[in-house]
């Protein structure tokens, strides 16, 4: 929490506006933040009218508004930048907040902002930003948002998703610093702190049981704030002569809500229920007083998640290209940046395909090529020409031979003991799934079994010996022949 007093300074000509972009601008310089920035609109940029229109089509009700508007404000709608909320209401037509903000009073702010290089992703205002938190909150009664700030205080009156009047009044934080301040002879900074740490607010009850210190400080209290009941008295009663209904609670919030027994104040003089406003998961980014303060920021801030978007003010003539926080003058430089890239990559692509991957693919096709001339195989020279036309025809041909040979082995392991083709069979199981070896001959009867086989390599015919060592077999005898081959023999079948 920064306090805007203590960046002011001495320089009293300071704006509001442009102290809260000073201190934007110096956190993004220190902190090299990269993220989104939501910003809103000064509220007296902003003048809201709430609409009813003839209508359920929202683009005839769009068609309607600056006509409609023209009607009711004191200046031409011609020359202004008109945003709108369309709703639903009870009568199955369409009603709208619309806020509108003159073009000659909103290009000063919107020139600060890109001259102090703070121009945000985001700019709205504080009103549709509670507008948003209602919908999806839902209060489901008939409600008043009390917003007592430093500056200002804001009300937000509406019933369970609809905001439906807003007000706003000086009378705020400030008001009690200065009043504090001029009543014990001290600075306003020593009053803020005072009115943080010890003010305090009594009842009527607990003033008359209350010492004269006490009292006369309440007392003070109670007569800096009673303008500003007079003003909630008001709007409550307009809400209730437009709507025909009673606000039912006020949910406080703003951080002059932190001094001491407000609710039961504002309760006593306002004759209706008053509880803090608790806004969800709030608690995980800030604790104890700084809720109240922090709650209207961390509400924008959620806002931007919500099923209504608030409002944003860069449309139209004011667009950005921004959204998401990447400035128009780096817009170019880092499209530039992307394509470049993705060329570099597209060209890594190209040469690996074309010389890694094709190498690979040529080398892969001569030992397919050379294993398919194998007589083993029993292929006829039009299938081996499948294999770089047309490979998956290719591949069911063999799958075909491979599920043949299969069901013949199968066969022979359920043939009678005196098969003579048993033996072939046994082989068979233990040298299987090797494309490397081969059974050049075979012969066998009932006392004796030979056979001649091929190693494509020193290794091969290493693994072969190994293998042949653990046939299960009587008078097993393994010798050496040329080229690679072995020549097994062993007794029964």
């Amino acid at each position: 929490e920064i306090l805007i007093e203590d960046v002011r300074g001495g320089d009293q000509g300071l704006s509001l506006e442009a102290i809260q972009q000073i201190i934007i601008k110096q956190y993004l310089d220190q902190s090299g933040f990269t993220g989104k920035i939501v910003t809103q609109v000064p509220h007296d940029l902003i003048t809201t009218r709430y609409m009813d229109f003839p209508t359920n089509s929202k683009k005839k009700a769009e068609q309607m508004t600056p006509f409609m508007l023209d009607e009711d404000l004191p200046f031409s709608a011609t020359d202004t930048h008109i945003l709108a909320t369309y709703f639903k209401n009870p009568q199955s037509q369409l009603s709208a907040i619309a806020q509108i903000t003159q073009n000659t009073h909103f290009n000063d702010f919107y020139n600060m902002l890109k001259t102090n290089k703070t121009l945000p992703s985001v700019l709205n205002s504080e009103l549709s930003v509670f507008q948003s938190y209602v919908d999806e909150v839902k209060f489901g009664n008939h409600f008043c948002i009390l917003d007592i700030g430093h500056a200002f205080t804001k009300a937000y009156l509406g019933h369970n998703d609809r905001i439906i009047s807003n007000h706003i009044s000086s009378i705020a934080g400030k008001k009690i610093d200065e009043t504090i301040a001029s009543t014990y002879g001290i600075t306003e900074e020593e009053a803020r702190i005072y009115k943080h740490e010890e003010a305090f607010f009594l009842t009527d009850r607990l003033i008359e049981e209350a010492d004269d210190d006490r009292k006369n400080f309440a007392l003070l209290m109670k007569k800096n704030m009673m303008p500003l009941i007079q003003q909630l008295r008001r709007w409550i009663l307009g809400y209730r002569i437009k709507t025909g209904f009673s606000i039912e609670k006020i949910y406080i919030t703003g951080g002059t809500t932190n001094i001491k027994n407000i609710a039961n104040f504002l309760m006593e003089h306002l004759e209706i229920e008053v509880e803090r406003l608790n806004v969800a998961n709030i608690s995980k980014f800030a604790s104890g007083r700084e809720k109240a303060s922090l709650t209207t920021a961390y509400i924008c801030a959620q806002s931007i998640k919500s099923k209504l978007s608030p409002v944003n003010f860069l449309s139209r003539q004011y667009a950005t290209g921004i959204a998401h926080g990447i400035s128009l003058e780096d817009t170019f430089f880092n499209s530039y940046r992307v394509l470049a890239i993705v060329g570099l990559i597209l060209a890594g692509l190209l040469v690996e395909n074309y010389i890694f991957i094709a190498g690979d693919i040529k080398s892969f096709t001569k030992v397919n090529i050379k294993q398919l001339k194998s007589p083993d195989i029993g292929l006829s020279s039009k299938q081996k020409k499948l294999l770089r036309k047309k490979p998956e025809t290719l591949q069911k041909i063999l799958d075909k031979k491979i599920k043949t040979q299969i069901a013949d082995l199968k066969s022979l392991k359920v043939s009678p003991d005196n098969n003579a083709v048993k033996p072939l069979s046994i082989l068979s199981e233990k040298l299987k799934n090797n494309e490397n070896i081969s059974l050049m001959e075979f012969e066998s009867d009932t006392f004796e079994t030979k056979a001649k086989i091929k190693s494509e390599s020193e290794r091969e015919l290493k693994q072969l010996k190994n293998l042949l060592k653990n046939l299960s077999v009587d008078n097993l005898k393994i010798t050496d022949d040329k080229d690679n081959t072995v020549i097994v023999t062993f007794s029964g079948n």
